[in-house]
């Protein structure tokens, strides 16, 4: 009873002093809104990543053979990277050796690629910024990429090193607002092709990857943006389970190192990495935020926290001589201190939730306007009360000790 009578009174201050009460919660709220929002957004993250990043980047069921390795999680020696760095190319003769030692590859294909910051024109339209793809006859099939309009790309225009192309939505829609590109011509650097196919948008955190991409055939790129003809950045196998994936790597690599000559306990010269390896720098990076976190949250929280001591020992002060009526009127000194805990704990609980409901929609403002995706758990708002709940309590203990030692003849004649 005392303790219901605590949080009705808390409210009715909240509801009778709404701006001396905001500025009461403000370190609560801005708190477990930072709080909630940035594990609304790295939930989300850690779930794309999981559900669909890794597996877009390095595809499923997929492994990557590359000269040397692209993610790294900050832990690699200066001496490997310096060694990786002198690693040989990677060329077509490799890519044979690879197919040959995958015999039970679902897919297969080699590509290169270049960073164009000129981009793709048409007439007096530009692109800026755009990824050209140079790749062999299944890298569409095994990337998993839909055209949209038009067709892909076929073996004759690789066997004939043909000046046609795949776009993406994002450079569709900016060189040809109003008109169909299929069959028109665009250019990109010093050669035109002719446009044959148009992929489905991707959109989302990873719309750059093909929405802003040009494919052409292999044999194309290599004639066309290559001064080495041999040379291929990335060779790709695609299993058809992933049961069959450690089987082939092994292979993999132990075909290349012999076509290589590398000698048993010698370092190899390439890398072949997985969606695995992306997966693990996501754990780290998402274990460091979630250290980081709490203690970020907790400057906040104690800010608040002695903000909410601060007006609770204000209010003993302003009802002192109420403690000394309820006290001579039989109240024990356990029914003074609940009441004044239960008051500092209502305070800081609706704190917390204005923080949730801000945070979340935070979140989901982050989720609408950019690329990064956002989910909220539900364990995250049961955390935040409980944050608001601790808070509370221990705001409250120095206060409600306070009023609960209060003499209660001293306490009639305060005035």
């Amino acid at each position: 009873m005392k303790f219901a009578e605590g949080i009705l009174m808390a409210l009715q201050q909240i509801r009778a002093h709404k701006l001396k009460s905001f500025f009461t919660l403000i370190g609560v709220i801005i708190g477990i809104t930072f709080f909630i929002a940035v594990i609304t957004v790295v939930e989300g993250m850690n779930r794309y990543v999981q559900d669909d990043f890794a597996g877009s980047i390095f595809g499923v069921n997929t492994f990557t053979v590359v000269r040397r390795t692209n993610v790294t999680t900050g832990s690699e020696s200066e001496a490997r990277r310096r060694r990786e760095s002198r690693n040989p190319d990677l060329t077509i003769a490799d890519a044979e050796v690879v197919k040959t030692s995958a015999p039970d590859a679902w897919r297969f294909a080699y590509s290169s690629d270049e960073f164009s910051g000129e981009g793709a024109t048409y007439r007096e339209k530009r692109r800026r910024n755009i990824r050209i793809i140079g790749g062999s006859d299944e890298y569409e099939v095994l990337q998993g990429w839909e055209v949209d309009q038009g067709r892909g790309l076929s073996t004759l225009d690789q066997r004939r090193g043909l000046k046609v192309a795949i776009i993406g939505s994002q450079i569709a829609d900016r060189l040809f607002p109003d008109v169909t590109p299929l069959g028109k011509r665009i250019r990109v650097g010093a050669h035109r092709f002719e446009v044959v196919g148009i992929w489905e948008e991707q959109g989302g955190f990873l719309g750059n990857i093909r929405d802003a991409s040009i494919l052409v055939p292999f044999s194309t790129y290599q004639q066309t943006f290559s001064s080495d003809r041999e040379r291929v950045e990335d060779i790709q196998v695609k299993m058809r389970s992933a049961e069959e994936m450690d089987g082939a790597i092994l292979e993999t690599e132990a075909a290349l190192r012999s076509a290589r000559g590398l000698r048993p306990g010698e370092e190899s010269n390439f890398h072949i990495q997985t969606s695995s390896e992306i997966l693990g720098l996501w754990e780290t990076i998402n274990r460091i935020l979630m250290t980081a976190l709490p203690s970020l949250t907790l400057v906040a929280l104690v800010v608040g926290g002695i903000v909410i001591m601060n007006i609770m020992l204000l209010s003993v002060a302003s009802r002192t001589r109420e403690i000394g009526i309820r006290k001579a009127l039989g109240a024990r000194r356990k029914d003074v201190m609940l009441q004044f805990l239960a008051e500092s704990s209502t305070l800081s609980l609706f704190g917390a939730a204005i923080g949730i409901g801000l945070g979340i929609l935070l979140g989901k403002l982050v989720d609408a306007t950019t690329a990064l995706p956002a989910s909220v758990p539900l364990w995250a708002i049961w955390f935040s009360l409980a944050l608001g709940l601790l808070v509370g309590v221990g705001s409250g203990l120095y206060p409600a000790y306070k009023a609960a030692k209060q003499d209660p003849i001293v306490a009639l004649g305060y005035e």
